[in-house]
């Protein structure tokens, strides 16, 4: 049995193991013969020591497994936290939730991390415009000074900012490229 399934099992079976989230292309059903398993164990907070340090080998070229307390989970990729992982919300839009032993808590906090709230839409979308407007800007600096290969990037880099204006208008937040 590979880790990656022994890790699963045991969090069907482990009552210390609130949730099992399988992420990245497996979780959003893009899968190829090159994927490999990006998982999110959630457990409970006076486990999450011993359950970290048990799982903290499965890092391999096929799977990728992180453990995080339910308290940590919360905290990951949220919107009050400037300093988590705002990147990477993106990953929750769409997963598969394999296993849930919280009566929907896992699910809404996987929602709020996926999602743009509307209460965020507006200073989201703003802060992202600015940024490819400034984008569209170096670009054209680059053009006025005579720096061809200079337009040609600052132009090609504003374009996430805009893919992100054109998601968040929508409440989404734009794929990973």
């Amino acid at each position: 049995m590979s880790d990656y399934k022994r890790a699963l099992k045991d969090a069907q079976e482990n009552e210390n193991i609130l949730g099992f989230i399988l992420t990245g292309s497996r979780g959003k059903g893009f899968e190829n013969e090159y994927s490999d398993y990006d998982a999110v164990m959630v457990v409970k907070d006076e486990s999450a020591q011993a359950l970290h340090d048990k799982y903290e080998s499965l890092k391999s070229k096929d799977a990728d497994l992180s453990v995080l307390s339910l308290t940590d989970f919360e905290k990951y990729a949220d919107w009050e936290n400037s300093d988590s992982a705002w990147w990477d919300r993106y990953d929750f839009a769409h997963v598969k939730v394999l296993v849930a032993k919280t009566s929907g808590t896992l699910e809404k906090i996987i929602h709020e991390k996926g999602y743009i709230p509307p209460e965020k839409q507006r200073e989201f979308t703003s802060r992202w415009l600015d940024g490819y407007v400034n984008g569209v800007f170096r670009s054209v600096k680059c053009i006025r000074n005579g720096n061809a290969l200079g337009a040609h990037l600052e132009a090609a880099n504003s374009i996430l900012d805009l893919l992100t204006v054109v998601f968040a208008m929508n409440g989404r937040h734009r794929p990973f490229l």
